[in-house]
């Protein structure tokens, strides 16, 4: 508060301003002002004094309900008597000489509050008040509180000694107020149903879903802030708990945000005082991955906390309650130090992945709480709701159900992979789970759920495969089969009966192109619209084309899994003589994001079945190949390139000696190429966890080359998988020679050498042309003489170098006379002067002495006398020529390169 003086008319006053100031007015002297400011100041201070205390708002500003328990001395109740705590987060006492608890139903918003008188007493900063709700001997069920109550609540008709029989408080829902008046508080049809300038503090609780089947919702509609504070006192479990803060110091008004549902803790007027820090309060969000894990599924929980200040914290610890009634397990510590799950060391995220007691009782949703502590003693609980065993092991992220980890769906077709259409099916849980009554389905391309393939009772063990066929073995005939695998007689578990419900041997029920497949826990059909929340859904792929040709539009995730069609950008798949040479199937069988695009590659199967020995997942981290690149991602044959790998480990237990190699024999190298991480072989930084390798490709076809695998492998035996995205570009060639210019005369011969060299790989038959420019006979003999190349088609070495010769002549060798060649002209020349001699001496035969000069010159053009002239001469007329050299790869036409050749005949 701060104090102005200002003149009103003669007189001066004081006003309070957002700044302490005293400013001087004409006329008056320092102490006269500073005298009257004083003492409004204390009248101020007095009348704030007199005040009722604070509203029930956030902050540590009065005294605030700690703790309510209502199931004092029910059937599995662990506690005697209903039970209310008091805290004073204040610094300093608060004296309460007229307040009241008032109770409400938690259903009936506009229902009348019922007011219980307390004494009057105080509670010192830091300090507790613990008060009853019911008798201790109201039943003999739960322990007697091991301190005393401070007051028990009086019944409202006698204002005296309560009878035995007294229960004060719900054990399901209800709301309890605490005033500072004994006026009951207005009903009020809204959410915060008391309103009155007597209140301090106001819980509403009450649990808004069933817990099992046995159960239903009881959901409060009175309550403070955004909702009630959870409480489940309908079962032998809950009657365990109350709600309580989870920081007595926090108070945000919200009851759903400010209270955890926890085993009652009990706090009397004797109980050491623990003050409120100033600054930030200790606090934590939690949250689980996947929400719904099953008994003995993994789930990973996070705290990310906010350490106080003013102390700052230090030493924070975070343990998971797995110790509550729910779950009957222990407390677990959780850790910041990058392993049990936690990905960076020291940021302040508390994390543990473990598996759900198997104590804990399937089908429920329950609490679970985290509790983070400091050496200065602050201490908050968070939680986060956990629906134990989902909704029939409904889809989620993460390893909490069946998964499929493989798909083949072109068994046998021609030039395919595998001889029969293959799904194999993975338990990465700690528990075993019951096929019985499930089915495989198929939704096209748009996900319409209407082919069910019942599967057979069964059940997977932790860590356990299944192994389906799609179509039988005399299916597989040589024509189908032409991969190395693909004859092998695969043990599978279990045939798919066509829908009319028989099996043969010639169906072949999986599709070879875009398809969504379902895990389903139920043989109906789930239907149209791609169903990707049905309770009934447990692994959901959507296979699409590679290439994109051939989409879907139902998948998991951001985009669908890929599959290799017959045809590639239109042109016939050929992948080593193999059509269909890859499945689709898991990067890792114990990863799973839930994105189909993500989750799964190009591969091929690791087969297993029942029989194979159980690979149970670990229970923190799972070993994934998160990134593979090619630098640069476009080379050629022969090219320097530069492949790395980043390889996350697994925990709990934690990865050891992991070793990574690649299968680069499509690039013409080694199936198990082996990629480092200790400086060598391209890689920059020795234990890093980049594996690298630098190479190059000997062989290759061109274009986008597929099935470039990198796996990752543990002394563990975990195993990840990821696809090298790799261009393989067709090489180019280079042509040179010395000169592509001459002078000669007509007549000569000109000769260039040209070098042709291979680059990035290029290796080939090239076919060698020549063109002439203006025309084809521009130099008097037919192009096919005029412009040779020796050899005329050259086979060159990958990045090869070899040289031909060019040869260009400038006309023909004949020598000069009227007979020297072709007669042609000259002799029809010869013949027409003889005619017409005759009428030439006569004047009227003008006409036919211009004939005559016209016959002439042109028989003098074609036997003129001197070098290379005659009859017959084919020699070249003086200017410049051009000519153009190309090569041609004869498989490729776009892999060609020239040379331009500038000629002067003289």
């Amino acid at each position: 508060m701060s104090l102005k003086v200002m003149r009103i008319g003669n007189r001066a006053a004081c006003m309070s301003s957002a700044a302490f100031s005293l400013e001087a007015l004409p006329g008056m002297r320092i102490s006269t002002m500073f005298f009257r400011c004083s003492a409004l100041f204390l009248m101020a201070v007095l009348f704030l004094g007199l005040a009722p205390a604070a509203r029930a708002a956030a902050g540590n500003t009065a005294l605030k309900i700690y703790e309510v328990a209502g199931a004092g001395a029910l059937s599995g109740a662990t506690y005697r008597q209903d039970t209310i705590i008091l805290f004073n987060p204040t610094a300093a006492t608060i004296a309460c000489a007229t307040c009241a608890v008032q109770t409400h139903s938690g259903t009936s918003n506009t229902a009348a509050w019922t007011v219980y008188k307390l004494p009057s007493f105080s509670i010192p900063a830091g300090g507790f008040y613990m008060i009853s709700g019911s008798s201790v001997s109201l039943a003999t069920y739960g322990s007697v509180a091991p301190i005393p109550y401070d007051y028990e609540l009086q019944t409202i008709e006698l204002g005296t000694t309560p009878p035995t029989t007294q229960n004060i408080l719900s054990s399901t829902v209800g709301v309890v107020a605490l005033t500072n008046t004994q006026t009951a508080l207005t009903a009020s049809s809204a959410s915060a149903c008391g309103t009155g300038t007597q209140l301090l503090d106001m819980v509403g609780y009450g649990s808004n879903v069933a817990l099992n089947t046995s159960t239903t919702a009881t959901p409060a509609t009175c309550y403070s802030g955004s909702g009630a504070a959870y409480y489940d006192g309908s079962t032998a479990y809950g009657r365990q708990l109350g709600v309580t803060r989870k920081n007595r110091c926090i108070d945000t008004a919200d009851n759903l945000n400010d209270f955890v549902n926890l085993p009652p803790t009990f706090f009397n007027s004797t109980s050491t005082p623990t003050p409120c820090p100033g600054g930030t309060q200790l606090s934590a969000a939690v949250s689980a991955t996947p929400t719904n894990p099953v008994v003995g599924g993994s789930v990973t929980f996070k705290a990310v906390v906010t350490p106080a200040t003013q102390p700052s914290s230090a030493g924070i610890t975070a343990t998971l309650d797995f110790n509550t009634p729910y779950y009957g397990g222990t407390t677990l510590p959780m850790y910041d130090d990058g392993t049990h799950g936690d990905v960076t060391a020291g940021d302040g995220v508390y994390t543990l992945t473990t598996t759900v007691p198997s104590t804990t009782a399937s089908g429920f949703v329950y609490p679970a709480d985290v509790t983070v502590n400091d050496l200065a003693g602050d201490s908050y609980t968070g939680t986060t709701p956990l629906n134990v065993g989902g909704v029939n092991n409904g889809l989620t992220a993460g390893n909490n159900s069946l998964r499929i980890i493989a798909w083949y769906g072109a068994g046998n077709l021609s030039k395919s992979e595998y001889g029969r259409d293959t799904v194999i099916l993975f338990n990465p849980t700690a528990a075993a789970i019951s096929i019985n009554g499930w089915s495989l389905q198929t939704g096209g391309s748009t996900g319409a759920f209407t082919t069910v393939y019942d599967l057979p009772n069964a059940t997977i063990p932790s860590g356990g495969y299944f192994a389906i066929a799609g179509s039988g073995v005399n299916y597989i005939s040589s024509a189908g089969c032409v991969s190395a695998v693909c004859n092998l007689n695969y043990a599978y578990d279990y045939q798919l009966k066509t829908v009319e419900g028989t099996e043969t041997d010639t169906d072949n029920d999986l599709s070879s192109t875009a398809v969504t497949v379902a895990l389903a826990n139920t043989t109906t059909a789930l239907g149209s619209g791609c169903p990707s929340t049905s309770a009934h859904l447990v692994d959901l792929v959507g296979v699409g084309a590679a290439d994109g040709s051939s989409p879907v539009t139902c998948y998991a995730g951001s985009s669908y899994a890929t599959y290799t069609p017959a045809t590639t950008n239109g042109v016939a798949t050929n992948i080593n003589g193999i059509v269909y040479a890859y499945a689709t199937v898991r990067k890792n069988k114990c990863g799973n994001s839930f994105d189909n695009a993500n989750d799964f590659m190009l591969g091929f199967i690791n087969f297993a079945n029942s029989t194979t020995t159980p690979d149970p997942c670990p229970l923190g981290n799972q070993m994934s190949v998160t990134t593979a690149a090619a630098t640069p991602a476009t080379v050629g044959i022969l090219d320097p390139v530069t492949f790395t790998t980043s390889v996350t480990p697994a925990t709990n237990p934690a990865s050891t000696s992991i070793a990574v190699t690649a299968d680069l024999s499509n690039l013409g190298l080694s199936a198990v190429s082996p990629f480092y991480d200790d400086g060598t072989h391209g890689d920059k930084t020795a234990g890093d966890g980049v594996y690298s390798l630098s190479t190059a490709a000997t062989s290759g076809a061109i274009g986008t080359v597929t099935g470039l695998i990198v796996s990752a492998k543990d002394a563990q035996g975990n195993l990840a998988q990821n696809v090298i995205p790799f261009v393989l570009q067709a090489g180019t060639f280079t042509m040179t020679t010395p000169t592509a210019s001459g002078a000669i005369a007509a007549g000569g011969v000109l000769t260039f050498p040209i070098t042709i060299a291979g680059q990035h790989g290029y290796g080939g038959v090239l076919n060698i042309t020549c063109t002439g420019s203006p025309n084809a006979n521009t130099l008097g003999v037919p192009i096919s003489t005029q412009c040779v190349s020796t050899p005329s088609e050259l086979t060159l070495a990958n990045d090869g170098t070899a040289t031909i010769s060019l040869a260009i002549a400038t006309g023909t060798t004949y020598s000069a006379g009227l007979f020297s060649g072709p007669l042609g002209f000259g002799l029809i020349g010869l013949l027409s002067i003889g005619l017409l001699t005759v009428g030439v001496w006569r004047r009227k035969h003008l006409v036919s002495a211009g004939l005559f000069a016209v016959l002439l010159l042109m028989t003098l053009n074609t036997t003129a006398c001197g070098k290379n002239g005659g009859l017959g001469n084919t020699a070249a007329a003086p200017g410049t020529y051009t000519y153009v050299v190309t090569a041609t790869d004869s498989n490729i036409a776009t892999v060609t390169n020239s040379l331009t050749f500038t000629i002067t005949v003289q």
